[in-house]
């Protein structure tokens, strides 16, 4: 059997996706919408938001479209850190095979490696998809809650939805260097607060000037790395 290929999803997949999800929502009804709701204006709609600010991936297999994945932002600053509305299709030939594992992976590298500014990505699944939620979780997504009475299932029974999400892991504190300016700065401080010292050691106290003038070279050398290590101290970054 020929080999599947992932690569990123154009405008022009609408039609093809669109042939995708009519199948697999009339085979297991997996997708959110039934076969009769699923139309060409609210996939090209789901395109053009994943092309503007989000994912949109495509398994090939001999020219035919057997997968599908999409993500995007809500287009709100309060949510300008987060990939939501996430839609994974594979078609039923292409099932059992690691598809739908393959397409999360590619998604998350994707995420980590070129989009910083994404810290969530989430989805919700029916409970009883449970499956699908060790699919999910062996990529590291993280259940979030239950939603009582979600979803209106298809035999007309209601059933509840999880929201599960991936979390981009926090950065470690940044160490911020000392700048030169506060170094030369501390030093220059320093060096004028050595020499007073070592002038009134000398004269007033009794002092040899040796003597004198190593005491407060320690104190200004000291002085110079705690300011240097206190402008240096972790910072979130």
């Amino acid at each position: 059997m020929s080999e599947i290929t992932i690569r990123r999803g154009t405008a022009t997949d609408a039609p093809a996706i669109l042939e995708l999800y009519i199948t697999v929502t009339s085979v297991s009804g997996g997708l959110a919408r039934t076969a009769d709701e699923m139309r060409l204006d609210y996939v090209e709609g789901c395109v053009a938001k994943s092309m503007e600010n989000g994912v949109l991936l495509i398994a090939e297999r001999e020219g035919r479209v057997v997968g599908e994945l999409h993500t995007h932002g809500l287009g709100l600053r309060k949510f300008a850190h987060m990939l939501t509305n996430l839609t994974v299709a594979v078609h039923p030939d292409a099932q059992g095979r690691g598809l739908g594992k393959r397409l999360f992976e590619t998604l998350l590298t994707h995420v980590r490696d070129n989009r910083p500014d994404i810290a969530r990505v989430e989805l919700i699944t029916a409970e009883s998809n449970v499956r699908g939620q060790r699919l999910y979780e062996s990529v590291g997504f993280r259940r979030q809650g239950r939603m009582e009475q979600g979803i209106l299932g298809p035999h007309g029974a209601l059933e509840s939805d999880i929201p599960m999400a991936w979390l981009r892991t926090p950065q470690q504190p940044v160490r911020v260097p000392a700048s030169l300016p506060y170094v030369l700065g501390t030093a220059l401080l320093a060096g004028a607060t050595a020499a007073g010292f070592a002038f009134f050691a000398a004269r007033v106290l009794g002092l040899s000037a040796l003597i004198a003038s190593s005491a407060t070279g320690i104190a200004a050398a000291a002085f110079v790395g705690y300011a240097i290590h206190r402008d240096g101290r972790p910072r979130q970054g």
